[in-house]
């Protein structure tokens, strides 16, 4: 789990001035064991059959980093390293070098180990372990767990074994008229109400019109959404770089390549090959004027044909070439006298 969000579960129930009791019932790692760690001394107690494990923080990379980069994360890493260790010498009493021991590597214990190492203070289970009780009202708009109303619609639907309490019963619950004692949530499931609420706090649906009504009136609800929005976000960014990284070496223009990674306007993979295709008509484009301004600076178009003039003997004829050979031998003789 997050971190932070352990941690400040954490320091929350630390503040709250009442006795804590916390319970291991199978697994309390990373996250979970500093909340775990909120309970009072002698009070944070564990199954035979539960599981501690403490480790140090961790964070997920991607993507491109230098020395720089990865240096200040050591760094912030570190930093958060010591707020664990003094959260967790804070709960346990237990030595600092004990303590970053353990979270130098992934630690699991189980609830015996974990209270002979002092980060668990009793291992309970078997007898005496109160029976959990957990019907519906009246209305089945709710469940009651052992006296404590659970808005019905946070578990989707809803079993069909789960029994249903009488109306007498779930009065004793609500009201002290019985003799019963009072419940101790001062708001019970207002059974008129079932269609709009779903929270304990009796939030309509007509009054969340918001992203941050619904986050208050849903707040873990809310969360699940986020943190699985956030995992199809990773993956579409990690899918979306590789289709990118497959073909960039027949791109040959790492300008555009790294751009369409990291630009302030990523693209697809077709949006790349779109932009490649542009710029390749770019290029033929200006190859060609390039070659009429050439051939317009080169003079080419004043050059006028050599073709005889109407009417000329043809020189290829046999008359004109025995005519032209005889020139030639007399202009050889000619030369001969000369010498």
């Amino acid at each position: 789990g997050s971190f932070f969000a352990g941690l400040a579960i954490y320091n929350r129930l630390r503040a709250l001035g009442a006795s804590i009791t916390t319970i291991n019932d199978s697994l309390a790692a990373s996250a979970g064991s500093i909340i775990f760690m909120a309970g009072d001394r002698g009070k944070r107690k564990v199954h035979a059959g539960s599981t501690l494990m403490v480790h140090g923080v961790m964070g997920f990379l991607y993507g491109y980093y230098n020395v720089a980069d990865l240096s200040s994360t050591i760094k912030t890493m570190k930093a958060h390293d010591k707020t664990l260790v003094a959260a967790y010498k804070e709960a346990t009493g237990l030595d600092e070098e004990v303590i970053r021991a353990a979270i130098s590597k992934d630690t699991y214990m189980t609830g015996q180990e974990a209270v002979d190492a002092g980060w668990a203070d009793e291992v309970i289970g078997g007898e005496g372990m109160e029976p959990i009780n957990m019907k519906l009202t009246p209305d089945k708009s709710h469940v009651m767990v052992n006296g404590h109303a659970v808005a019905a619609c946070l578990f989707g639907k809803l079993p069909e074994n789960i029994q249903a309490m009488t109306a007498e019963e779930f009065a004793a619950l609500s009201t002290p008229e019985s003799g019963a004692e009072p419940h101790p949530n001062s708001e019970m499931p207002d059974p008129q109400a079932r269609n709009n609420t779903h929270t304990d706090g009796g939030t309509s649906m007509e009054d969340i019109q918001t992203v941050e009504a619904l986050r208050n009136a849903f707040p873990d609800l809310v969360a699940q959404i986020e943190s699985a929005a956030r995992a199809e976000g990773v993956t579409a960014e990690r899918n979306r770089i590789q289709q990118i990284e497959s073909v960039q070496a027949a791109i040959g223009d790492p300008n555009m390549v790294r751009n369409a990674k990291f630009g302030e306007n990523p693209m697809t993979l077709e949006q790349v090959a779109v932009a490649v295709l542009q710029a390749q008509a770019a290029i033929g484009s200006t190859m060609l004027n390039n070659l009429q301004a050439d051939a317009a600076a080169s003079g080419a178009a004043s050059v006028t044909s050599a073709v005889a003039p109407a009417g000329a003997p043809d020189p290829n004829s046999p008359e004109a070439m025995a005519a032209q050979a005889k020139a030639d031998v007399a202009a050889f003789q000619k030369m001969k006298e000369v010498r």
